[in-house]
């Protein structure tokens, strides 16, 4: 296709801040390997935010270079009798948690709140706690003995996060033992797994992987360069590429696609499929929104994309079926049953059976009443992307949105505009 890219009033294609899924990992692996090291792109989300007060609770200290590097060097010692607090990012907590036991003799409180406590959490407290840490849970706070832990053989639930395992997973460099742990072909987010391990790899951490598991070597360290570029985030890119994908609507947002390790790049994938008109290069990707046909998309790994798209089979000429999203359940709000109370209250004909959601088209959606978020970032996120096409439509909430996008009403607001 020629001449395609979209550019804003300045110029330029849309920049996108780095990766929460990877900035959160890389954080981890420094407090498990110490070292000095510049971030390019860096990403001031409230989740990001929560896993840096960590560090530097813990003794990191973070320079910031400008808007996007930032700086970043590790303690001497590991503190101890710390408290920190994590009560938005489940991500940050689980890695958090895993972390500190990783660590012996080394007591450490973990306040969070009562929406991220109710998410579960016991299995990784069951295995942390068989390996030798201490590991309690009561009034929304985590107490922590961290251990040398044993390792060894490992097995955690497939069906709920594959968070369990990117925590095991990064963390096992530090303990007495080689760690197997066991997966399977269950495993929900499994690309969000695989993103983890191809990350250690790059750093250096010993591991093999199998069909069914992965063993990872104790006593290895991560190695890192003087600094890294954190390539842009891939869930927020998505939800610009639905937005795109109206017709009507057009963007070019500047991503290598082919060197990216984040399983939301498949948003390029299913909207081409769907009939938008996308072109990729090594230094972006452009959409130029038309008539979307619908169709069937495993969303197992991308459990991100689905309130988006959900959005977006409103608009299909046929049905969108959206399947393998029953872990849903367990995200910031249980989001099968947002979405469907969405779809109930916009007047859109739904059906929704063993983990597999489908949306039939409507063309006289109901704009009356609020839809509720419940909080959820992913839910706020395609709520405004629906109300670019029915703008008298009421949302209960839009703060949610720091979580993971803080740029997302700026860029919106370009778009809208130009």
């Amino acid at each position: 296709m020629q001449n395609m890219t979209y550019n804003l009033q300045n110029d330029r294609a849309i920049r996108i801040s780095g990766s929460k899924s990877i900035l959160q990992r890389l954080l981890t692996m420094l407090c498990v390997s110490s070292a000095e090291i510049l971030v390019k792109n860096w990403n001031d989300c409230r989740d990001v935010s929560e896993m840096c007060a960590c560090l530097v609770q813990s003794g990191f200290s973070f320079s910031r270079l400008n808007h996007s590097e930032m700086m970043i060097k590790a303690p001497l010692g590991i503190a101890n009798n710390a408290q920190y607090n994590i009560a938005y990012s489940a991500t940050a907590l689980r890695l958090w948690m895993v972390n500190r036991a990783s660590n012996e003799n080394i007591f450490s409180t973990i306040r969070s709140s009562k929406e991220l406590c109710s998410r579960p959490h016991q299995p990784l407290i069951d295995v942390l706690n068989r390996m030798g840490a201490g590991v309690c849970y009561a009034k929304n706070s985590f107490r922590i003995r961290g251990a040398k832990l044993r390792g060894g053989q490992l097995s955690l639930p497939t069906n709920i996060s594959s968070q369990y395992h990117t925590a095991i997973a990064i963390n096992a460099p530090l303990w007495e033992r080689d760690t197997l742990l066991e997966f399977s072909s269950e495993q929900v987010s499994a690309a969000y797994l695989d993103l983890t391990l191809k990350m250690m790899a790059r750093m250096g951490a010993g591991l093999d992987r199998y069909a069914k598991g992965v063993l990872i070597n104790s006593g290895t360290a991560y190695t890192f360069p003087k600094e890294i570029f954190v390539e842009p985030d891939w869930s927020s890119i998505a939800t610009l590429l639905v937005w795109g994908s109206i017709p009507g609507h057009k963007l070019s947002i500047l991503v290598n696609y082919e060197s990216s390790l984040h399983p939301d790049r498949g948003i390029v994938d299913i909207l081409r499929e769907l009939g938008a008109i996308l072109h990729v290069d090594d230094t972006s990707v452009s959409i130029v929104g038309d008539r979307l046909k619908g169709g069937f998309f495993d969303c197992s790994n991308n459990p991100d994309l689905v309130p988006n798209l959900a959005i977006l089979g409103i608009y299909c000429e046929a049905k969108l079926s959206l399947a393998g999203i029953d872990h849903l359940r367990h995200k910031e709000s249980n989001r099968i049953d947002a979405i469907i109370k969405a779809l109930i209250q916009l007047g859109v004909t739904y059906h929704y059976d063993s983990g597999t959601l489908d949306i039939f088209p409507c063309r006289a959606v109901n704009a009356h009443g609020v839809l509720n978020t419940y909080n959820d970032h992913r839910m706020a996120m395609a709520f405004v992307l629906l109300k670019q096409i029915i703008p008298q439509l009421k949302i209960s909430e839009t703060s949610s949105i720091q979580k993971s996008f803080p740029e997302f009403f700026t860029i919106m607001t370009q778009l809208t505009s130009s």
